[in-house]
């Protein structure tokens, strides 16, 4: 995440696949030790459920990376996306390079 002390990242985590478990996203999550990271455990899908819709999904949203401007509200939509989804043409396919240099753009003074 760089250097950038006012760079914020939420990692929501949601149980999608076999094995996914409050549990094992505190091991996960164990291993960002940023502590400008916050973790959070979503058991019932709702808040990836909600993102999902506000991207124009038709399932819910994980495996996404958003990227927010500083005066972002929670409302507003990102300022780029990518995702790791199948079928999905939206957005583009996770790509770090591309992700970082566009968090940067986003974080240079």
């Amino acid at each position: 995440m760089g250097d950038e002390p006012k760079l914020r990242a939420y990692i929501v985590w949601v149980p999608m696949i076999d094995g996914d478990s409050v549990e094992a996203a505190r091991l996960e999550a164990s291993l960002y030790r940023d502590k400008r990271i916050s973790h959070y455990w979503d058991q019932e899908g709702t808040l990836a459920t909600e993102v999902g819709e506000r991207l124009g999904l038709k399932k819910k949203a994980w495996d996404v990376y958003l990227v927010y401007d500083r005066k972002a509200r929670w409302d507003a939509p990102p300022a780029a996306w990518m995702h790791q989804l199948n079928g999905v043409e939206l957005a583009p396919f996770l790509d770090s390079v591309k992700l970082r240099a566009k968090v940067d753009d986003l974080t240079r003074p």
